[in-house]
């Protein structure tokens, strides 16, 4: 039987798919951008490229019962499709690339109360989940990996963000924490 890990996954992405579909429907998609980093390309690649290690790391690991560590697994996954979920509802200004739109929003509630990133926090919780529940080198590495290029995006939107915004963009990250509410 296959891991049950690949449910989680999908109930994960599946908002994502939603939310990029229903933008491309309703136009928002290929609306014009004041700011674009310059390698923001090369950053969501490579944030492909770590994701994937974890689900080749999945796929290679033999199943396992379902047991307490895969259960931590699972609520730590359902934790940042949660907040993913959350932040998508939230997010009216959301893209993949590190980009600004003429009517990108400074979102400051929701999610974006506690975390400047609650996206990459949300993708950080999958990860750390699929490597509790299946312990394999590929989603340790997938894993490290995964959360380095959060952080590298994170740095490299802020960028943008303090450029297109100012001082309210400054005022916001200094009460508000990148990953980790109060801490980090």
């Amino acid at each position: 039987m296959p891991h049950l890990i690949w449910v989680f996954h999908l109930f994960f992405w599946l908002p994502f798919l939603a939310r990029g579909a229903r933008d491309r429907k309703e136009g928002r998609h290929g609306e014009p951008t004041v700011a674009t980093h310059p390698r923001s390309t090369l950053l969501v690649g490579l944030h492909t490229g770590a994701m994937a290690l974890v689900l080749v790391g999945i796929a290679l690991a033999p199943d396992r019962p379902f047991d307490v560590q895969s259960l931590v697994g699972a609520v730590l996954i359902q934790t940042g499709s949660l907040l993913g979920q959350w932040t998508l509802r939230t997010f009216r200004s959301w893209r993949v690339p590190a980009e600004i739109g003429l009517t990108h929003e400074l979102q400051t509630n929701g999610p974006f109360r506690w975390l400047r990133h609650p996206i990459y926090m949300a993708m950080n919780l999958l990860c750390l989940g699929t490597l509790v529940w299946v312990p394999h080198p590929l989603t340790a590495v997938g894993f490290v990996a995964v959360w380095v290029i959060s952080e590298v995006r994170a740095r490299a939107e802020e960028l943008l963000l303090v450029g297109h915004f100012g001082n309210a963009y400054r005022a916001y990250m200094a009460r508000t924490r990148r990953f980790v509410p109060g801490v980090w």
